[in-house]
Order: C-alpha cells, then structure tokens, then sequence
C-alpha cells in the first residue's frame, strides 16, 4: 500500500484505499503516471496472507488513472469515488468483478471522470482532501483543501462527453468517459486547512488541520450554517468520522493516533430522544420503544453505515421484522427533526 491518504469500506465486505503518489511502483523511467485506488478485501486470510513472490500481493484490484489520490469513499459494491489530486477532478471508480488476490487483469474497470470545475489538492502534500457519500440523498460532498471551502454534487446528474484520458493510457480499462453539466453546489467557503468530513442526517462534520478544530455545520440549507465549533487540543488533525453512537473519532498525524471526543457535549443535539430495543439478542424481530410516540421512523444501518431498513413508528412499541444475516446492526430513531442515539442489536 503506497502513502494512503484515505480508506473507504464498502457494503460488501471490501474496502479501498486511495494512494497519494504519483507512480505506485515508484519507477523514475516509467513514462506515464502508474497510479489510482486499490481493492482490498476485509477477510484476513485473504488481506493478511502474502500469495507469493510470482503474484502482485493481496490486493483484489487496482485502477491506475488518477495519481495523487487525495481522499475516497465508498458507493456501493466494488464502486468507489476519488479525490483526483494530479487532475483536479473528481473520479468513480466501478472495479467491477474483482481480479483475485495477487492477479493483475483490470480490463472490466469503469471510469468516469467529472470535471466541470477543478479541485485542488493541498500544494505541500501534507494535509488529504477527503470526501463523503449520503447514500440516501445522492450527494457527494468534497473537500477541497486547496480552495479552502466544501463543495457537493449530485451523482445522478451529468452528460457524458466521451473522451479519453488528460495522459497516456497505461492499462486497458471497459469503459472510460467524462462528465459534465451536473449540479454542484458550494457547502462552505473561507475554510483554512480542511481536511476531512462526515455527513449524517442535516449535520456535517470538517476537520481543520491545523487548528485542531472540529466545525460541525447545519446542511439542511445551502450554504451550510456553522453550529459550534470542537477544540480537539490538536494541531494536526487530518480525517474524522461520525460513529455509530454520534461519538466523534479522528486523526492526528502528529502524534500518529486515533482519538474519540467522549464528551456528552460534543454531539449535535439531535442525539437526545431516548429509546429502547428488545430482544437483544434477536432472532430477526425486535421491538423499539419510544416515550411520547409521534410521526417518525426508524431505521436500520450495518457496521458500515448502509441503511437496510426503515420501518414508520406506529406507536410508544414498534415491531421491526429484520430478515438479514446473522451480525451486528444499530438502531436510531428520527422524530420530528430529532435524532436518538444509536443502539447495538445482535442479529443471530
């Protein structure tokens, strides 16, 4: 794994990191740039077993059309969207069926390339450019450090132009086009150092690298209204990512770790209705209680935040019938603009 600047796990077990560099193989004689997401899986016995000097390590697959990778995040499947760094575009990635570990062939890649306006990486090569996908609103929303603001598109908008590629072609891929007259929108501007971002319900979430600072925003409205800002006591605070309780992690680089911000205080407010879930564990049905029931919903999301289930509240017990695999979920409940902590269910 050459200098990630980000990872990204997808519904289906995988996971991608983006490579911040511009050749992966680092060869000074190669003549075109070698460089772009990879695929891994989350199965140690697969990620974590070398298959062998003749193979190419454990990666799954690996697409090589947008070096200096600034941030990624999933979509769906083995689909991934890039921060293009070199190119200063936005990227989709769709790696279709993998290639197996340690093989080689990414000839069934799908690439679409959006490059309407140009996103400009960090000019020091320090601090990412992350981004974020709400699956359920189709936005993707965008840090671009180098114009020091927030910007979001829609995904479901766009013509394609066609074309090729701005350099060499060094691979042979399915399906190469490029993007343009989608809807894009500015979310926050005069930003000084941004660098990463989480999006849940109306809330947004973007680190401040130097600062330390956590600025948590209402996106309920374009531009977005800052709520509150969090001193994290840092200075060099890279991605950060809203968890399944509304606890807030994040990264220093400086000090090489993870934090989580515990204080009660920190979350938006909307992480206040109180409810309960029972059984747990469950065969697939549970039941959700809420005091003072009114017009809402609950919903359903796995350990990696896909949403699999929303079910309307139709009273102080709701019976939620859950036919998935045998796992970990988390519960939330939204009513009247309000959101409630998550709750752990173990599906058996």
């Amino acid at each position: 794994m050459s200098l990630p600047t980000g990872i990204a796990f997808s519904d289906n077990g995988n996971w991608a990191s983006s490579p911040g560099v511009l050749d992966a193989n680092h060869s000074p004689n190669i003549a075109a740039h070698f460089t772009g997401p990879t695929l891994w899986s989350s199965d140690m016995a697969i990620y974590g077993e070398d298959p062998g000097p003749e193979l190419n390590g454990s990666h799954l697959d690996a697409l090589h059309l947008s070096p200096q990778c600034q941030g990624i995040c999933a979509e769906k499947d083995n689909v991934f969207w890039v921060f293009d760094g070199y190119n200063g575009d936005l990227v989709r990635y769709d790696f279709a069926e993998d290639h197996g570990a340690g093989a080689n062939y990414h000839g069934d890649g799908i690439v679409k390339r959006y490059s309407d306006d140009t996103v400009e990486k960090d000019p020091d090569d320090n601090v990412v450019s992350h981004l974020i996908l709400d699956a359920d609103k189709k936005w993707l929303y965008v840090v671009d450090h180098g114009n020091q603001r927030v910007i979001r598109i829609d995904i479901t908008t766009g013509s394609d132009q066609g074309d090729t590629p701005q350099f060499a072609m060094n691979e042979p891929i399915s399906e190469y086009s490029v993007y343009t007259e989608y809807t894009q929108e500015t979310v926050v501007t005069g930003l000084d150092k941004p660098a990463g971002i989480d999006v849940i319900g109306n809330r947004m979430i973007v680190s401040e690298h130097e600062s330390g600072q956590i600025i948590v925003y209402n996106i309920s409205t374009i531009p977005a209204v800052e709520l509150y800002r969090i001193e994290t006591g840092k200075t060099t605070v890279q991605g950060v990512k809203i968890g399944p309780d509304g606890r807030i992690w994040f990264v220093d680089q400086s000090t090489h770790g993870v934090f989580k911000i515990e204080s009660a205080a920190l979350g938006v407010s909307e992480f206040s209705l109180e409810m309960a879930v029972y059984p747990n564990p469950s065969k697939g049905t549970i039941n959700v209680v809420i005091d003072n029931a009114a017009k809402g919903v609950i919903e359903v999301r796995t350990v990696l935040g896909q949403l699999i289930k929303t079910t309307a509240i139709t009273g102080p017990t709701t019976q939620v019938e859950l036919e998935v695999q045998a796992g970990i979920y988390f519960v939330q409940i939204t009513l009247e603009g309000s959101k409630s902590e998550t709750k752990r269910v173990v599906i058996q």
